[in-house]
């Protein structure tokens, strides 16, 4: 943990350290899609994109992974109870945080950042913002999972043995970091670094 916020915070304070020439490639996936169930709403079922991006170390031994979760802004450029959008109208906030994938990158984390457009809109009613979140997060673990033990999976990006799945530290902003208080908290995964700017209630 204190590991984890001293190369955070060293990285906020050397911003040259982003502009490395060897500075690790983010690189974006597109797992297809799934279906995540709102509680909250009857069990309504909600098709979800599995988007996202991922950065890796320069290292081939497992890397600890940080899963970066953004907050919620309108994903069209609307307003959030517009979703899913016209073909290129979404607001990729998820991408947003490349600069930081990269600069974690090359302190020896791999990093993954997950779209949460589609589980943090109120496009289908407010909900319950966090079992959405959560169940978003858990597919695209699942999908890494797999493709990190050398099974073959949507992702195309070359994962097997470098990520240490036991090591997991999350970063969430506003309605994010509400998400990840959730899911620390709910013990689904042993959290051992959590890291909340601005971080949001989500009351249902």
């Amino acid at each position: 943990m204190k590991r984890f916020l001293f190369a955070l915070a060293w990285l906020l304070l050397c911003p040259n350290l982003l502009h490395a020439q060897n500075a690790p490639v983010v690189m974006s996936y597109d797992y297809g899609t799934a279906t995540i169930i709102d509680p909250a709403l009857g069990n309504l079922e909600i098709t979800v994109p599995l988007q996202g991006a991922l950065a890796l170390p320069s290292s081939d031994d497992p890397a600890p992974l940080v899963v970066i979760l953004h907050g919620r802004h309108a994903m069209c450029g609307v307003d959030i109870a517009v979703y899913p959008c016209e073909s290129g109208e979404e607001i990729r906030y998820d991408l947003g945080y490349s600069y930081l994938m990269e600069a974690l990158a090359g302190q020896g984390y791999a990093v993954m950042t997950v779209n949460l457009n589609p589980s943090l809109t109120e496009a289908y009613g407010r909900g319950d913002i966090d079992a959405r979140t959560a169940q978003l997060i858990d597919l695209h673990l699942m999908v890494l999972e797999t493709a990190v033990h050398g099974e073959e999976t949507a992702l195309d990006i070359p994962v097997q043995g470098r990520i240490d799945l036991t090591r997991i530290a999350l970063i969430g902003h506003s309605s994010g970091g509400g998400a990840a208080l959730s899911i620390t908290r709910s013990e689904q995964y042993s959290i051992d670094a959590l890291l909340l700017v601005a971080a949001a209630y989500n009351a249902l």
